[in-house]
């Protein structure tokens, strides 16, 4: 293997993607071409291993799992017994592999630069060891350079687009720290299609890159092999080689030789036909599902994918929504409806939830085209609502005979949240004709203004009562919050006397 062969990260995808937001990423692949370059995933899963059959890009080409040890980073650990993924002890599979990976590095003035590409399959588990139904696939196009000027911006080409970033006070920089490296599975049980959307709507990832035709040609039913260095070959922007350009290093540094594994596929699992012949579009994912949402309350929004696969122009005449609970998920962007997508290239479709009552909500979004002959996508929409309920008890209390000017002992209030998603206290005030002769005992008090209660939880409020005059007293507590009952009353009575 060549000293400046680095193995991928053995880490599983980092399962908070939106932590890249909060970085400041400098200049987007705006080279990049619009398209999602992967075009299918096997529909069948290995059931030995629970990991699809095999991945396919849009010209066609079909990769497995890379395991033998000659060929791929990452063997099966006894070479002579098929891979496997059993509970306890007895897999043969390693703690992560790959459909493919491209990787390529160099020195720079004071360390090195090292670009990852891969189609990684991995665990979502504490040990990312493997475990049947944690299976994980995912993208990932990962920089990572130090030894460079500090605080300073640097431009880097790869094969799928070109970025900039800017170096630290260490001179470092890493991708990781203003974007999503990964894009595909977040969590068990993995949609194993979510690994074939591009980055985001500026980088594409794919099509799988291969050696050249320099010698040495790749070992017979592969396409690389990791352990030689060598040229490739099928970027879509024609940048076949890792570049990084920036202050401090005259005429920029560039790598041409990358170490590369991809294994074509043998399953029998039929992958899908070429490419057919006029408009034609692909729709994806097959179901986006928000998981639970307070009601009353917009999700995040997800994307819808739709893709040109055919040999022409795609005319998009529609893009609708049906269902039960159609109303419940809101179309907030679409760069569809109307457009003419070229072959090759994609328009998005953004959706949000925002449900309207609790439990599960569904409905479905149909792109369509308005070609001869039509082609349609349909989309399977899923939601949970969630919402909070506040049980009071008791909900009315009666203090009895009172000395005047003397305060009772506390009586005691219990907020219990008997819903499913986290109630919030708005207020607790003591109204009525006589609520000056109550007061709320902060000692005690638990359920404050803003305090949340998670589902099953509680919180308390102590009452006092204190009269400053004989006779028959009647106020009320009122407790607010953003529960279904959104105010709730408790009674309270006392008589002041003199003793």
């Amino acid at each position: 293997m060549s000293p400046n062969r680095f193995t991928p990260g053995r880490r599983r995808m980092v399962a908070s993607t939106l932590a890249f937001l909060l970085g400041a990423l400098l200049a987007a692949l705006a080279a990049a071409p619009s398209q999602a370059a992967l075009k299918a995933v096997s529909p069948d899963v290995d059931p030995n291993t629970g990991f699809p059959l095999w991945y396919q890009d849009r010209s066609d080409e079909t990769l497995e799992l890379c395991l033998d040890p000659f060929n791929c980073a990452n063997p099966a650990p006894d070479s002579t017994a098929p891979p496997s993924i059993v509970a306890g002890e007895g897999d043969n599979f390693p703690g992560e592999a790959f459909y493919w990976s491209a990787e390529a590095i160099m020195d720079t003035p004071g360390g090195r630069c090292r670009l990852v590409l891969a189609l990684e399959a991995a665990f979502n588990n504490e040990t990312e060891s493997p475990e049947p139904g944690d299976q994980l696939v995912f993208n990932r196009i990962r920089v990572r350079c130090d030894g460079l000027r500090a605080n300073s911006d640097f431009t880097v080409t790869h094969p799928f687009g070109r970025e900039t970033f800017r170096t630290n006070g260490e001179g470092e920089f890493s991708s990781s720290r203003v974007r999503a490296d990964d894009t595909g599975c977040q969590a068990t049980p993995c949609d194993f299609s979510l690994a074939l959307a591009d980055p985001s709507p500026t980088r594409t990832f794919g099509p799988f890159l291969r050696w050249d035709s320099s010698a040495p040609a790749a070992p017979a039913g592969y396409i690389g092999n990791p352990f030689v260095e060598h040229r490739i070959t099928g970027s879509p922007m024609g940048t076949n080689l890792f570049r990084v350009e920036g202050p401090g290093i005259v005429g920029g540094l560039t790598q041409n030789l990358f170490a590369l594994e991809g294994k074509i596929n043998t399953h029998s699992s039929t992958p899908p036909p070429p490419t057919p012949a006029g408009p034609a579009i692909t729709v994806t994912p097959a179901t986006l599902g928000f998981g639970n949402q307070k009601v009353g309350t917009s999700s995040l929004h997800k994307v819808v994918t739709v893709s040109s696969t055919g040999t022409g122009n795609a005319s998009i005449a529609s893009v609708a929504k049906a269902g039960p609970d159609a109303a419940d998920f809101t179309i907030v962007g679409d760069s569809c409806s109307g457009a003419s997508v070229p072959h090759g290239s994609s328009c998005e479709v953004h959706v949000t939830f925002s449900p309207t009552a609790a439990g599960p909500r569904t409905a479905s979004l149909t792109v369509a085209t308005s070609d001869a002959p039509a082609s349609s996508g349909t989309v399977t929409l899923g939601g949970t609502g969630t919402q909070p309920f506040a049980s009071v008890t008791p909900l009315s209390i009666s203090y009895g005979n009172q000395r005047v000017g003397v305060a009772s002992d506390a009586r005691r209030v219990t907020v219990k949240n008997t819903g499913t998603a986290d109630l919030v206290i708005a207020s607790r005030t003591l109204t009525g004709a006589n609520a000056n002769q109550w007061l709320i005992d902060p000692v005690g008090t638990t359920c404050n203004a803003a305090t949340s209660v998670a589902p099953g939880a509680s919180c308390v409020i102590d009452v006092r009562f204190l009269p400053t005059s004989t006779g028959a007293k009647t106020a009320a507590l009122n407790i607010r919050s953003d529960a279904s009952n959104a105010s709730v009353n408790v009674s309270l009575s006392g008589t002041g006397v003199l003793l």
